[in-house]
């Protein structure tokens, strides 16, 4: 359960990358999938096609997202970057004493921005 759990929260990452790679129908069934939490049968009778059809263009389109995550890395390399500023924001604290409060409040600002990207 704890590993189905950690697949669809990967997938939905993955979607804040990839989605716009598919076109409206694939982006469409991949949301009420992964993001709506439809059924397959809820998504087969709202395209009128077979629920084995849903269960097919799902696990390809999936496949081609962790194909292109293979390649670009870009999912990757965000949860790097967090890391990087989860890391930079403690070592801020940590300094925050010796620091005028004018500074720490333009990093701060500027390490929210740099997680808003």
């Amino acid at each position: 359960m704890e590993d189905m759990l950690a697949k669809t929260e990967r997938i939905n990452r993955l979607l804040d990358f990839y989605l716009p790679m598919f076109n409206q129908r694939q982006q469409e069934m991949l949301t009420l999938y992964y993001r709506d939490d439809f059924s397959l049968t809820e998504i087969a009778d709202t395209f009128h096609i077979s629920r084995q059809a849903v269960h097919d263009q799902l696990h390809r389109l999936v496949q081609h997202m962790e194909q292109t995550e293979t390649t670009l890395q870009l999912y990757q390399k965000n949860l790097q970057q967090l890391e990087v500023l989860n890391q930079l924001s403690e070592k801020i604290q940590r300094l925050s004493g010796y620091l005028p409060p004018t500074v720490v409040g333009e990093i701060t600002q500027i390490m929210q921005k740099l997680r808003q990207l």
